[in-house]
């Protein structure tokens, strides 16, 4: 079992033990570029991962610890050359934000894991995650490259696997979207925002520090904090109804409509994500009905019922 001494402070529950600890890099798929680093901490319940808490990058590696050092020292210019790099490294910390937020670090409850294999690659271990019911998705994966030498990422795929099947449920931590967002962007539907202070339209951001909208890439307004949301309602789109989403702080409601069709899906996301940020259950509603395209299939029916009794009493002696 590993010293809990030596790890971040973590918030673990009582009769939590510690069992492995290391530096990984966590990307979309083994041997892919790029990716957030940090140090994963395996206990009985959860696997934890604290980023930008490495340390030296690679131990073992001088080369690479060479020019780990070498981008410490040359990075802060490099920004300062070159804002888009400070932009593109902005966007990969926001993903982290949104899992991370209020919490040590990303957290994944043992539970919700699918299964934990090894990957294709030596020293990369996946973990199959899945999207709650019933969204259609397929489950997705997150690989990790543990920094523990040859070998011992075996060992944490077969532990994992092994403590899966009996880690209680830990609903308060789990954040499937945030998981599945962690390494690309979130998404930003072009919606309408109502609320007492009129209508605005515009991207609907996840910043740093709550739902915001954005009408340019660079300006961002933020609606309210995600610490005084009290209550969120969603309603999915059908054939006959409209989709929206409704923030409530409060006395202060805001209500969220796409302005297109496509942008539903990424609302939905949206949604999920925001609840689960603000740590408040996301409820169902059914959105307005869809009075013209109603209107229309009445119509239609009515004619193609019309069309029918003209053909019928043509045919009649």
């Amino acid at each position: 079992m590993f010293d809990v001494e030596s790890t971040p402070d973590l918030d673990l529950a009582a009769g939590e033990p510690v069992f492995k600890a290391a530096p990984v890099r966590i990307a979309a798929s083994p041997g892919a570029f790029g990716g957030l680093e940090g140090s994963a901490v395996l206990t009985s319940q959860r696997l934890i991962v604290v980023p930008g808490a490495m340390g030296e990058v690679r131990r073992g590696d001088p080369l690479q610890r060479a020019l780990a050092t070498l981008w410490e020292r040359v990075k802060p210019a490099v920004l300062d050359a070159f804002p888009i790099a400070r932009l593109l490294s902005r966007a990969r910390d926001r993903n982290a934000q949104l899992a991370a937020r209020a919490r040590p670090g990303i957290e994944i409850p043992l539970e919700t894991v699918r299964r934990a294999f090894e990957a294709r690659l030596p020293g990369w271990i996946g973990l199959e995650l899945a999207l709650p019911l019933p969204d259609p998705r397929p489950p997705f994966a997150l690989y990790l490259q543990l920094d523990v030498g040859p070998g011992p990422h075996r060992e944490w795929a077969q532990q994992i696997e092994a403590l899966r099947t009996s880690a209680p449920a830990r609903p308060e931590l789990e954040r499937p979207y945030a998981l599945f967002y962690l390494l690309q962007p979130p998404p930003r539907p072009m919606v309408r925002v109502r609320s007492a202070e009129g209508t605005r339209k515009g991207a609907l951001v996840l910043h740093a520090d709550g739902p915001a909208i954005a009408t340019t890439f660079a300006s961002e307004r933020v609606l309210l904090p995600y610490e005084s949301i009290t209550r969120i309602v969603y309603a999915a789109p059908t054939s006959w109804r409209r989709s929206f989403l409704r923030i409530e702080a409060g006395e202060h409601v805001m209500r969220v409509e796409p302005q297109k069709d496509w942008d539903a899906q990424r609302l939905h996301d949206s949604a999920h994500l925001l609840a689960e940020i603000a740590g408040v259950p996301l409820r169902r509603d059914m959105g307005d009905v869809r009075a013209a395209r109603v209107m229309t299939a009445v119509m239609t029916a009515a004619g193609a019922a019309a069309a029918v009794a003209y053909e019928v009493l043509q045919s009649l002696p």
